[in-house]
């Protein structure tokens, strides 16, 4: 009992100073224009209002959820803080101002990058310095800079990167929302903005292109359906089987996932149970790709007809729809395809992302695994996701919880729950 008076006493004091610091710094909630330097090569950007999502998460924590697990985590939290070789002491963040998280692509290196307000600038220009590896630290002014990088990061080369051949970048920010834009060709994208409420994660999205229709399969279980960016599949380092389906001709997927099943005669342990449509930009030949993988891996297919092949081992039907499309299935559903006005769409239970079917004793072993563990704890706690389109232009996404969970806390649980 003192144990836990002592952990409410710390954590009523930590919210009230935090709240009144915040109501000091945001007198109102209205919307006003966030505006930003960013490098011409940045390919996707995030702002974060950190401050919000701190008094939100403290709130939800002190009084709704009272979960001990996760209030023993944020004391331990602030314990840290107060120690002098804290990180966040170390780096002099101001947690009470935005944040913003921006990947750069050059010709040769991917750099992802944190920047954030200073709070104290000798702190950081003391105890940050540029000689950790693949992790870069400069200030300009009052305003931090964390670059990581597989190879460069040196401090000199990073400020030219970052300060020199900007655009700027313009967001209206309530205060409350999280916010994304995304860029092609120096050009944006699509750009949105994540709503945490109550009881559900909602995340809008805006684009100024024109959506085409698609080719997708009738939405069941758990459902995504995508358009898919060719170069970046290309990209993909070392997954040698995947490229075996020629994956820079993937234009769209759509796949209805129902979880997997423990198989015990199969060369592969576990199968997942699905459906998945891919539709290629050019001319596929079915023949060629499985005669690529037998002879790689010496998997034989059964060959049904002159379009549909199986393999016996996962009951996996392989199908040529058409001279662009083939469908695989797991689950002995026939294809039953819809023309989708959406280059995004997500649906259904996502309960089946951690559905095992027949996994008898094995299942223990999962449930010993930590990140398998605490996202099925998560995922129970939802219900169905939906994708809405609510004009041309704009899509809303919406994941709800179930009646009793709160989403900033459910959130927080699945953070420390993952760092535990």
């Amino acid at each position: 009992m003192n144990k836990w008076k002592e952990i409410f006493s710390t954590l009523i004091l930590f919210t009230g100073i935090t709240v009144f610091i915040l109501a000091s710094q945001n007198k109102t909630s209205a919307t006003h224009s966030y505006v930003t330097k960013i490098p011409k090569q940045t390919t996707a950007h995030f702002l974060i209002n950190s401050n919000f999502l701190l008094k939100e998460l403290l709130i939800s924590e002190i009084f709704e959820a009272k979960d001990e697990f996760v209030i023993d985590k944020i004391k331990a939290f602030s314990q840290l803080k107060r120690n002098q070789k804290s990180p966040l002491k170390n780096l002099s963040i101001n947690i009470f101002e935005p944040i913003e998280f921006f990947t750069i692509k050059t010709k040769t290196e991917v750099y992802q990058t944190l920047k954030f307000k200073i709070v104290n600038k000798e702190v950081f220009d003391r105890n940050c310095s540029n000689k950790q590896n693949k992790i870069g630290f400069f200030r300009h002014n009052n305003t931090g800079f964390i670059v990581f990088s597989a190879n460069n990061t040196n401090a000199k080369y990073l400020k030219k990167l970052l300060l020199s051949n900007c655009r700027t970048l313009e967001i209206e920010n309530n205060n409350k929302s999280q916010y994304f834009t995304f860029f092609e060709n120096s050009k944006i994208k699509y750009n949105g903005a994540i709503e945490t409420l109550n009881n559900a994660i909602v995340i809008r999205t805006k684009t100024n292109e024109k959506v085409k229709k698609n080719s997708a399969l009738n939405p069941t279980g758990f459902h995504l359906s995508t358009k898919i960016n060719a170069a970046n599949l290309q990209s993909i380092k070392g997954a040698s089987t995947f490229k075996l389906l020629s994956p820079e001709k993937i234009d769209f997927i759509s796949l209805n996932y129902f979880g997997i099943e423990i198989k015990e005669n199969s060369f592969l342990p576990a199968v997942p149970k699905m459906d998945l449509l891919l539709s290629y930009s050019s001319k596929i030949n079915l023949d060629s790709i499985l005669y690529k993988f037998s002879h790689s891996y010496g998997i034989e297919f059964s060959k049904i007809s002159n379009e549909t092949y199986f393999l016996k081992n996962i009951n996996l039907e392989i199908k040529q729809l058409s001279s662009n499309q083939i469908y695989l299935s797991s689950t002995s559903n026939k294809p039953n395809i819809i023309a989708l006005n959406e280059d995004f769409y997500i649906s259904g239970n996502a309960n089946n992302l951690v559905k095992i079917e027949n996994a008898g004793w094995k299942s223990l072993f999962l449930e010993l695994i930590p990140m398998f563990k605490t996202s099925k704890t998560f995922i129970n706690k939802t219900k169905n996701i939906t994708t809405e389109r609510i004009n041309d232009k704009e899509q809303k996404i919406t994941l709800q919880f179930k009646n009793k969970a709160n989403s900033f806390h459910e959130i927080l649980k699945l953070i420390v729950s993952i760092q535990d």
